[in-house]
């Protein structure tokens, strides 16, 4: 099933890609002082891993998944 990892990891890029920049944005915004990068490239690793490894986690809303 390699096609569904390569969805899983995309679907993880681009989470990350958006949700990242708004975190440091709002963080900037908020402080009025720049992040450091390396914080924020670290940051972007550890939020990717975080979503690839949870991208195969099966989810429900309340009820029982089919």
């Amino acid at each position: 099933m390699t096609g569904d990892r390569t969805t899983r990891a995309l679907r993880a890029a681009v989470f990350t890609a958006l949700a990242v920049p708004l975190a440091a944005l709002g963080q900037v915004v908020l402080t009025g002082r720049q992040l450091p990068l390396t914080l924020v490239a670290l940051c972007t690793a550890a939020v990717f891993l975080l979503a690839v490894a949870l991208a195969g986690a099966a989810r429900a809303c309340g009820g029982s998944a089919p």
